[in-house]
């Protein structure tokens, strides 16, 4: 089969996002994940020689899957001409797609920044700040000696309802009679025999 190296030249450049057309449709995800390899790479902190290694070897076996190519000998045509002709100009640096979250959450750093820089320099807001904090301290304070105090009298409660035998009065009547008087005892004070 023979390879058109033109086309490979322009997908090669369109990968490597120095051109941003190529006749021919190619599918997002392909280039998206050839992306997230590259970022991947970036982040193991792998040597920029072996990023470039990695990438060609990347470009070689999407366009040879792009174009439904499964020879070996065009694989090393392929390479070839890359090395010879292909510029990886690659900086090792990471630079994410921008992102939702990522936008939401440098925005949130960046007010962040700048509340923490007004509350340093401006002294009104920092003595207002000063005063709410001391409110906020005697305030959860009082709360504590009002739990406190509740607990106790919670615990002197349920000892109270707990030990309720030990609190009747057991010199009644009732009690003395009602332990004494057995069976037998009835029958004995009885006058019927």
């Amino acid at each position: 089969m023979n390879i058109n190296y033109n086309d490979f030249y322009n997908f090669a450049n369109y990968m490597n996002n120095y051109s941003s057309n190529y006749k021919e449709k190619i599918d997002e995800s392909l280039k998206d994940y050839y992306d997230a390899y590259t970022g991947f790479l970036i982040t193991r902190k792998y040597s920029i020689d072996n990023i470039k290694y990695n990438r060609m070897n990347a470009i070689i076996d999407n366009f040879m899957y792009h174009k439904n190519i499964n020879d070996n000998k065009n694989r090393k045509s392929l390479l070839c001409y890359y090395i010879s002709n292909i510029k990886d100009d690659i900086i090792k640096n990471n630079k994410p797609k921008p992102c939702f979250f990522v936008k939401a959450r440098l925005e949130r750093q960046a007010y962040d920044k700048m509340d923490k820089y007004e509350m340093e320099t401006d002294d009104v807001k920092s003595h207002y700040k000063e005063v709410n904090d001391k409110y906020k301290y005697y305030y959860e304070e009082s709360i504590k000696v009002v739990n406190d105090d509740n607990e106790s009298d919670y615990y002197i409660d349920n000892f109270n309802n707990d030990n309720e035998d030990y609190n009747t009065d057991y010199n009644t009547d009732d009690y003395y009679y009602e332990d004494c008087e057995t069976e037998y005892s009835t029958d004995y004070l009885s006058d019927e025999y």
